[in-house]
């Protein structure tokens, strides 16, 4: 072999060597197995977040699948937008019962819950009756001590300063009030029995002294 057809097969080797080493560096990047080559050649991608559960929360309008929850959402304060702890939600549905002069409603069943200490709160789905033709709701009201009571019904707005409602969440915000422990009336909460108003504020009340809060007392039409 001459001078230089050995040179040119030293260069011959030498580009495929490096080929070679290209090749198999390209691999080990491509390779989830390859550890520390692959990081130090592509940037790492970012720790993907957990996320969040699967929430079926629905908006309290009047529409037949969004009746009886579940119901999500948080409750602030108007000026500071503080969640507030220990506010009560309590919702309601009615049935409407006939009469030849036109008919009224009653009172049908009700559910509630307490804030967290961040403002949020979640009532589990009702589960409807087999039978449900007449039955109105949900009516939702809002209480906390020292702050105004806040209802909110399928016919009312959902725009302004009070509330809103969004893909399944509800926003309220409370105003301060000078009634301290005691509340105005609460409309919403007029037809419910007594036993079982008293029954669902003691609930309510035994969350709170849990939270190291005082109880709430309910004006009801002139009456604690």
């Amino acid at each position: 072999m001459t001078t230089r057809e050995h040179g040119t097969a030293t260069i011959a080797a030498s580009v495929a060597a490096l080929a070679l080493i290209v090749l198999v560096t390209q691999s080990r990047a491509h390779d989830p197995r390859s550890g520390e080559a692959s990081a130090s050649l592509t940037p790492a991608a970012p720790r993907a977040s957990v996320p969040p559960p699967h929430s079926d929360a629905v908006l309290p309008t009047g529409a037949a699948e969004n009746k009886w929850g579940p119901f999500e959402g948080r409750i602030i304060d108007a000026e500071t937008g503080r969640g507030i702890s220990g506010a009560a939600v309590i919702v309601l549905w009615k049935k409407a019962v006939p009469e030849p002069a036109g008919g009224h409603e009653e009172f049908y069943d009700a559910s509630w819950a307490v804030s967290r200490a961040d403002g949020d709160f979640a009532i589990k789905r009702h589960n409807p009756p087999w039978f449900r033709l007449g039955i109105t709701g949900p009516y939702l009201s809002f209480l906390a001590p020292a702050y105004e009571l806040y209802e909110l019904t399928p016919e009312s707005s959902a725009t302004g300063n009070h509330v809103q409602l969004h893909e399944g969440n509800i926003t309220v915000r409370l105003r301060r009030t000078s009634q301290g422990a005691h509340l105005p009336d609460a409309h919403n909460l007029f037809g419910i029995p007594e036993k079982r108003r008293r029954a669902l504020l003691g609930g309510i009340n035994r969350e709170r002294q849990a939270m190291g809060l005082q109880p709430i007392r309910l004006l009801i039409s002139g009456s604690l």
